[in-house]
């Protein structure tokens, strides 16, 4: 039996270039065109969003953990 692929692997875009970088990319992967006056503000947003989902992926998770039925902060 073969042994399956490891997942790829992947980074936050937490700095200025590696965000610019995939703005670059994934754009025209989905038809989006980013005008030159905006790309300052996308790299921004994608930085913030990067931030967000590191605080997000810090947290320790176990395999039986369930998502919450109802957020209640």
């Amino acid at each position: 039996m073969e042994t399956p692929p490891a997942p790829p692997t992947w980074q936050l875009p937490t700095t200025p270039g590696a965000a610019e970088a995939l703005m670059d990319a994934a754009a025209p992967l989905v038809g989006l065109a980013i005008p030159p006056e905006c790309r300052t503000g996308v790299i921004a947003s994608l930085q913030a969003a990067a931030a967000m989902a590191a605080l997000v992926l810090a947290e320790p998770t176990d395999p039986t953990d369930e998502p919450a039925p109802v957020f209640r902060p």
